[in-house]
């Protein structure tokens, strides 16, 4: 391995792990790396930078350190279990699954070789140890200590990060393209739902227990539904009707509700910024930000022409739809007396997708200074409330 590691990627890996019990590849394993340190021999180490990078790289490469050696276990047999064939070794005691955490490193090993590394192991066999082999090279005279080469990987990924940028800046757009894509499809299926333009009422959609109004026998506190036998097909006629329109003075919508959100699937949110009770400076620009879960969001129609115009449609039992930001100013911190509804010292709805279960909203110049309440809406694409 001393002589190795000048110049390949040294990874240290137990073979036939499956020989030793868990105790004993424990101990195996810790007796191997302090035999490396010993002798410095130059390994990759999953090497990185506590200050330069992100929280999840450092978990990972933490995680994939305290791994070596990896214990590997192979086999060319495939068994069947629960209907599903997998590779294995079997024992009369049972199965060691090669590609099981719980009894080999092969499947993590195998990630982080042909996946999550193998661009870092490249770039430290091309810049470091083929520069450092080659004869005609700088730093074929020099010497590199084992640190050395387990840390330089931390400075070729940034040059590598530099080189890519262009890339990323590619991908980025052929994202936001694919999410332009996506959206036209999600269009294009709320226009499919309503394809049948027949002005007959469909006698399997016909809501047979809408002419019951609850009642019979009557129940102390409740009141009496109102009844149709058409499915209120004509409940808007002589009326104002909304007609895709945003009416202030009140209209009568005729289109369906839709397909109604599993109780197992409803949307939730939670304002993380600003925190309850908490405090920012006045009239400076500040970040809202509000976790969210069970929607699909970043979905508008056109307000003027589409306003509730469509029933509300599923995707995968997840609505299709988005949300808003509500701020209104308090006369006081301890009142109790409703706002006006009409009134907003800031408003905003939300036409972004969020990133990673959250939306953020950036209310620019901030808010005076004053006691405010921050609500959130959340509604379907086509503008109505979720139901």
């Amino acid at each position: 391995m001393r002589r190795l590691s000048p110049r390949v990627n040294v990874i240290p890996v137990i073979g036939k792990a499956d020989t030793l019990t868990p105790s004993e590849l424990k101990t195996f394993k810790k007796r191997i790396m302090e035999d490396i340190e010993h002798y410095d021999i130059p390994i990759y180490n999953f090497p990185y930078d506590v200050e330069e990078d992100d929280e999840e790289t450092i978990m990972d490469n933490s995680e994939l350190r305290a791994l070596l050696p990896f214990a590997i276990i192979g086999s060319e047999e495939e068994v069947e279990v629960d209907g599903e064939l997998i590779r294995a070794r079997v024992y009369p005691w049972g199965l060691a699954e090669v590609d099981n955490p719980k009894h080999s490193d092969f499947s993590r090993l195998r990630s982080a070789l042909l996946n999550s590394h193998l661009t870092d192991l490249k770039s430290l066999t091309h810049d470091v140890l083929y520069e450092t082999y080659h004869p005609n090279s700088d730093l074929s005279d020099s010497s590199i200590l084992p640190e050395d080469l387990a840390t330089q990987s931390v400075r070729l990924k940034e040059e590598q990060l530099r080189r890519e940028e262009e890339k990323l800046r590619e991908i980025e757009l052929k994202v936001q393209r694919e999410i332009n894509e996506k959206r036209q499809e999600l269009l294009a299926k709320e226009e499919s739902l309503s394809s049948d333009h027949s002005l007959a009422l469909d006698p399997s959609v016909i809501c047979t227990a809408c002419t019951d109004n609850g009642q019979n026998p009557p129940v102390d506190g409740q009141s009496a539904s109102l009844t149709s036998s058409n499915n209120f097909l004509n409940f808007c006629a002589g009326k104002t009707l909304t007609n895709g329109q945003q009416i202030t003075g009140g209209s009568c919508n005729g289109v369906v509700m839709g397909e109604i959100i599993p109780q197992n699937n409803m949307p939730a949110a939670k304002i993380t910024f600003p925190t309850n009770g908490g405090t920012f400076p006045a009239d400076q620009s500040f970040q809202f930000k509000m976790s969210i879960q069970n929607m699909i969001t970043g979905n508008f129609v056109n307000a003027q022409t589409n306003y509730y115009g469509a029933p509300q449609f599923l995707q995968g039992n997840t609505v299709v739809g988005h949300s808003h930001v509500t701020v209104q100013l308090l006369p006081d911190i301890k009142s109790t007396e409703p706002l006006d509804p009409t009134t907003f010292a800031f408003f905003k709805g939300i036409n972004t997708r969020d990133q990673g279960g959250v939306l953020t909203v950036d209310v620019t110049n901030g808010l005076p200074a004053g006691a405010y309440r921050f609500c959130t809406v959340r509604s379907r694409i086509k503008y109505k409330f979720l139901r």
